[in-house]
């Protein structure tokens, strides 16, 4: 102490080194990689993230059994995985790995068809189709259920009545008739592949394919009567019409009209029938579809 009551000093630096130690840590999982087909193509993998604390140049993590931090070739699904930090008591971390597509593997195909004109009995065969595929690399191949290689024609093994359609530009059909068309489409360089069904229908001479307005009608006036009555149906497509009168046993009685081509449009005509006395059943078919009305003959 001097004579100011001050006391002397000294002072010192100390250099403390923390040890690195991981406080904690994240995870990036990336997806498994399947094919077109479903199957694995590249497994998936986690990655351990530390966060960490002191003069971190390296540390001490193991990731199931092995000294690194990301644990690859991992199947989809749940997975549990083993850590180990700073040499202390194992933990668990549970991780889904999810999957995602390969790129431009999956094959997109857009259809556009044309269907065929003509009535339940004719058929015009005016179908058409055209496919536009998208995805893979491009190297199509076109396999049509109705058709065979045209490599065929060059064997000696090709029946006249085959279409030759199958090929690498098969992608439009045309002058086809009505009917359930099946293509297969194959990428050849990845084997990717995807079917399609493409129902060609046959649309009536007013152009609609709707099936309701197609339907016949039948009527019948007055429906009780002693000698005569009126009957009118009317079609909605060129067609093979018949009507017949049935009893009330199902046993035909009289045909009114047998099995006869009819244009599209309304027929009226008097039934000056002989029937005995009681209830029968008009029955009207055109094509596939089917009227009934119930008349009554009196005396």
């Amino acid at each position: 102490m001097d004579n100011h009551y001050c006391t002397n000093s000294t002072s010192q630096i100390f250099t403390v080194e923390v040890q690195c130690c991981i406080t904690g840590y994240d995870t990036q999982v990336t997806d498994a990689i399947i094919d077109c087909d479903g199957n694995l193509h590249q497994g998936g993998s986690v990655e351990i993230i530390p966060v960490t604390a002191g003069n971190c140049t390296q540390y001490d993590l193991t990731a199931n059994g092995l000294n690194q931090n990301t644990v690859s070739n991992l199947n989809p699904g749940t997975q549990e995985i083993e850590l180990v930090l700073n040499n202390q008591i194992p933990i668990s971390e549970t991780v889904t790995i999810n999957t995602s597509p390969l790129d431009n593997s999956y094959l997109n195909v857009i259809v556009n068809k044309q269907n065929s004109s003509g009535t339940c009995t004719s058929d015009n065969c005016t179908g058409s189709i055209y496919l536009i595929t998208i995805g893979g690399n491009g190297n199509y191949y076109y396999d049509w259920s109705d058709c065979m290689n045209i490599e065929a024609l060059t064997t000696g093994d090709a029946p006249p009545s085959i279409t030759y359609c199958d090929g690498p530009n098969a992608t439009t059909r045309q002058n086809l008739c009505s009917g359930m068309y099946t293509v297969t489409i194959t990428d050849q360089d990845t084997g990717c592949s995807v079917t399609k069904n493409i129902n060609i229908l046959l649309a009536g001479s007013s152009g609609t394919i709707n099936p309701a307005e197609l339907e016949p009608s039948l009527s019948i006036y007055p429906v009780v009567y002693d000698s005569n009555t009126t009957i009118t149906y009317d079609i909605k497509e060129d067609a093979e019409v018949s009507l017949k009168v049935y009893n009330t046993f199902g046993q035909p009685v009289e045909t009114l009209v047998n099995s006869e081509s009819r244009t599209a449009g309304t027929y009226t005509f008097q039934h000056n029938n002989q029937l005995n006395t009681g209830v029968y059943i008009y029955h009207l078919q055109v094509c596939d579809k089917q009227r009934g009305k119930l008349g009554v003959k009196i005396d």
